[in-house]
């Protein structure tokens, strides 16, 4: 699916990020209550992180409308989907090995999300910055926030506590 050595790098990045203590709670948040792309946020900051690149509030947008409609027709639907097997009361068997299914091919479906925003990233002339982080992940959180109306929670605690713990 992350056919290049960087788009490799960069998704262990992303899954070793994801499983260190808070991280899976705080990208659910920003998720569920700013309607942020985890992938699109973790793929951002590994370039931030590791190649102290700087994103700017257009550059975020115009990535953001080039992978929009992968993420509107395949992951969303996949993960709704998902979630409604996992919150259903026919855990039998057969709906089990479904629902696994279905969580696979969610997560296909990042990594070929990552892989498209890598490619396009790769060509990115560098605009490096010291001061990455943190900035990165506010900048992108208040686009997905803004995009999905949800502007006015960019304050809330939960949010600046799930921000803290991506920046840490």
């Amino acid at each position: 699916m992350v056919e290049s050595a960087e788009g490799q790098r960069c998704w262990q990045f992303v899954v070793e990020l994801y499983a260190k203590p808070g991280v899976s709670q705080a990208c659910l948040a920003l998720q569920d209550r700013l309607g942020v792309d985890v992938s699109f946020l973790l793929t951002i900051l590994f370039y931030a992180v590791r190649g102290g690149a700087d994103f700017q509030a257009d550059e975020i947008a115009r990535l953001d409308h080039t992978i929009s409609g992968w993420r509107n027709e395949v992951i969303r639907p996949l993960r709704a989907l998902r979630r409604r097997l996992k919150g259903g009361d026919l855990l039998s068997q057969p709906t089990d090995e479904f629902y696994r299914r279905i969580k696979a091919d969610e997560l296909s479906a990042e990594q070929i999300e990552i892989g498209a925003l890598v490619r396009q990233l790769e060509q990115r002339p560098g605009n490096p910055s010291t001061k990455t982080g943190r900035a990165v992940i506010e900048r992108v959180a208040r686009h997905f926030a803004e995009a999905s109306g949800q502007a006015a929670h960019l304050n809330d605690d939960e949010i600046q506590h799930a921000i803290s713990i991506l920046h840490s």
